[in-house]
């Protein structure tokens, strides 16, 4: 009798052909050779691979010739339009040296203000600190003021009070009420 956790199962009827049991496979000398030549191969093949990729690459570049010597190799181009657009750009180039040069001297007086501006805040937020510091240090010698002020009249009301007390008692006890 099954328990009551395998009631559910029931036994195999139909058998995949895949776990079916297989008569063991034949074994071809000729094959294991084989093996062993194709793990060779995969060897070889890998140490090269890694050998090539270790290796930095390097590209071949095509010689770079002065001007006289690009003449002589392409005789039929001109470097004249290149010229033309060189000289064409210069004065582009020169307007906009001189208008960096210009925007940072413009630049230098909104610095010199921004940093005015800076160290005026600092000071003014560092009077505030110490205005507000100097308002609670105030405020703390206050409260201490007060509570002093307190213990001494409790001291003192409480010194009072025994005295009329003893002298109450002392009244009382000599009958002269």
């Amino acid at each position: 009798m099954y328990s009551s956790k395998f009631r559910s199962l029931r036994p195999l009827t139909y058998v995949p052909e895949g776990l079916k049991p297989q008569p063991p496979h034949e074994r071809n000398p000729g094959g294991i050779v084989t093996m062993r030549e194709l793990a060779h191969q995969n060897r070889i093949t890998s140490r090269e691979k890694s050998s090539v990729a270790s290796r930095p690459q390097s590209l071949q570049l095509p010689p770079i010739f002065g001007p006289s010597r690009a003449r002589e190799q392409c005789p039929h181009i001109s470097l004249a339009p290149f010229k033309v657009i060189d000289r064409a750009h210069q004065p582009f180039d020169k307007a906009r040296t001189q208008r960096s040069l210009a925007e940072k001297d413009r630049e230098v007086p909104d610095m010199e203000r921004t940093l005015t501006r800076q160290r005026a805040k600092q000071e003014q937020d560092a009077h505030h600190a110490r205005h507000k510091y100097a308002q609670f240090l105030e405020e703390k010698r206050r409260r201490v003021q007060e509570q002093e002020m307190v213990s001494s009249f409790s001291q003192q009301h409480n010194s009072l009070g025994r005295a009329v007390f003893r002298y109450n008692t002392w009244r009382r006890e000599n009958g002269l009420q």
